[in-house]
């Protein structure tokens, strides 16, 4: 099974706005690697999938990789989409 759609990936967001998301739920500043360390703890894969809203500040992305690393993660992947155009 792919990792992304494995029960137990670890799936972080990151929206324009630059709030932070672990599996949906949005998280304060700095409580990202505890919650990674709580599914690490738990069995997960040692890998963060990152969705970042193209539209976020590198500055935001730079420090979520930041506390990904705290929690003692050193693989992380960039889940992409493609950009839609419009049919006319």
């Amino acid at each position: 099974m792919r990792g992304e759609l494995r029960e137990d990936a670890i799936s972080v967001g990151i929206d324009r706005d630059g709030r932070t998301f672990l599996d949906g739920s949005m998280l304060r500043a700095g409580e990202l690697s505890g919650g990674i360390q709580r599914h690490l703890n738990q069995g997960a894969e040692p890998k963060v999938y990152i969705r970042a809203d193209a539209r976020a500040r590198h500055g935001d992305v730079v420090g979520v990789i930041r506390e990904i690393q705290t929690a003692g993660i050193d693989h992380v992947a960039f889940m992409v989409e493609q950009r839609k155009t419009q049919s006319q």
